[in-house]
């Protein structure tokens, strides 16, 4: 499994600072159907390692400042379930999916902007709820 991500959430309770994530991630997941007679419900498992870069930006009235990028290698643990929503047996499937992620990084680190500094690349624990859309 190959995964990459980018998004820019907002830091903490501030809503002017935001810090940009970018990260690319190679991993296995396991799946295995939650019951002998049925597979519309499963569970899964998935382990990957990668690299995130970060960087923060302070949206302001003038323009925006940004701080330098930081990167860090991480890993990743998670799990959770998948339910069969639509599909065929043979063709496309769509999948909803609800799980935890655990995300840790090879150390935090330290930011500046605006004068001011900040803590990125910290441990998280993520909860997810989604879908997939598989083709056979």
């Amino acid at each position: 499994m190959v995964t990459a991500t980018y998004g820019e959430p907002q830091y903490d309770n501030n809503n002017r600072l935001y810090v940009r994530n970018r990260q690319l991630e190679v991993g296995l997941e396991f799946e295995r159907p939650w019951a002998v007679d049925g597979d519309w419900l499963s569970v899964f498992a998935v382990t990957t390692a990668g690299w995130r870069e970060q960087a923060l930006i302070l949206s302001d009235e003038p323009g925006d400042e940004r701080s330098d990028e930081v990167g860090r290698a991480v890993f990743t643990v998670g799990g959770g379930v998948r339910i069969d929503a639509a599909g065929t047996a043979q063709g496309w499937q769509l999948r909803i999916l609800a799980g935890l992620y655990a995300t840790l990084s090879a150390g935090d680190a330290y930011l500046e902007v605006s004068g001011e500094t900040y803590r990125v690349q910290e441990a998280a624990l993520n909860a997810l709820l989604g879908f997939t859309v598989e083709f056979e």
